[in-house]
């Protein structure tokens, strides 16, 4: 059957048909493009995921001694933040990557006693990470009813906190100034390499 031009019906047809569909081979190209392109992507996300975990950590012990603060002011006593991993009593060797305690300090010696309350407690990540403070923020820090960060001896207490990702590499510092007041800042030192080896 012919239609109007001197072509058949069915030739258009074909026509028609192949130029709405894919060929095997057009989709096999296409699936190996998108593998190439999406293997090239992975290694980028997980250090994104990576970063940003840390990030998330960091974020989670600066908020908890902003929290701190701020309870010892509204409670008018003296409230601790320590490194803990079992959430009821304060870690002597500061490993604060095993997690970290708030407590009322209501005895000001600078760790929690079975009678003082528990806060919050934070569970760390010790296999992943590594959190180490210098000398006067080592083990915790503790505020005073005024909120500033003082030792049980009445010494003012300021220091850094590390926060190092074993794994991927990078880290945190949470620097505590001689009023108390934390902030976060990005390791640009290279100091969580020497403190991982």
């Amino acid at each position: 059957m012919l239609a109007a031009g001197g072509r058949s019906v069915k030739t258009n047809m074909n026509r028609a048909g192949k130029a709405a569909g894919w060929t095997l081979l057009e989709a096999l190209t296409a699936l190996a493009v998108l593998a190439v392109v999406v293997a090239m992507a992975l290694p980028a996300w997980g250090e994104l995921r990576a970063r940003q975990r840390l990030q998330g950590m960091a974020h989670q012990l600066l908020d908890a001694l902003l929290w701190a603060r701020s309870e010892a002011l509204m409670r008018q006593l003296r409230v601790g933040v320590c490194a803990s991993g079992d959430g009821q009593s304060c870690d002597s060797a500061g490993r604060w990557e095993q997690g970290w305690l708030v407590f009322e300090d209501r005895l000001a010696n600078g760790r929690r006693d079975p009678q003082e309350g528990v806060l919050q407690f934070f569970p760390g990540d010790a296999s992943r990470y590594l959190i180490r403070g210098n000398t006067l923020v080592a083990t915790m820090v503790s505020y005073t009813p005024l909120g500033r960060s003082q030792l049980p001896t009445g010494a003012f207490q300021a220091g850094t906190l590390r926060l190092c990702d074993r794994v991927a590499g990078g880290g945190w510092k949470l620097v505590v100034n001689a009023l108390g007041k934390p902030r976060l800042e990005r390791d640009a030192t290279g100091e969580c390499r020497a403190l991982s080896d």
